[in-house]
């Protein structure tokens, strides 16, 4: 069982060691098996103390505990951090971006941007379907948009033919 131990502490180590290609996600993963190694030691130290000497199960114990929470720590504060940055970066690249309207706003629709879904409130009165339209203001999960009035005079010129 202490080989077992040993072998799940290498664990954590090896896992903390890959999370740096592997992102934020390989410490919380670390942290997991360390929370498993930690319970194989608990095993160890109170069931099978006559195979491995207490004071060294107890000790590789703490320092399972130690490291994987740590590592646990870590990897979930650099996820919270990589969240705020990836939204702090999508509303960068969404602010004055172009798109088109999927359905008439009047004044509220959705729109097209960036390959992506959105609701969106005109800011220049009703604007029709397939008008290109630019992003003015991120409102939480709203975009404001402004419509190219030029297409949107063209698309309402061949409309009434």
């Amino acid at each position: 069982m202490l080989v077992a131990s040993v072998v799940l502490l290498l664990a954590i180590v090896a896992a903390s060691m890959l999370s740096l290609h592997l992102g934020p996600h390989g410490l919380v993963v670390s942290g997991l098996i360390g929370a498993i190694s930690g319970c194989v030691l608990i095993v160890d130290i109170v069931f099978l103390a006559n195979v491995a000497p207490p004071g060294l199960s107890l000790l590789f114990l703490v320092a399972v505990v130690l490291v994987s929470v740590a590592a646990f720590g870590f990897g979930v504060r650099a996820i919270r951090t990589s969240r705020g940055l990836a939204l702090a970066d999508r509303e960068t690249k969404l602010l004055y971006a172009s798109g088109v309207a999927l359905t008439d706003l009047t004044p509220m629709g959705a729109v097209r941007i960036l390959g992506e879904t959105w609701s969106a409130e005109s800011l220049s009165g009703a604007v029709n379907a397939g008008v290109e339209v630019y992003v003015s203001e991120i409102d939480g999960l709203r975009l404001k948009v402004y419509a190219n009035p030029t297409l949107s005079q063209r698309i309402e010129q061949e409309k009434n033919g």
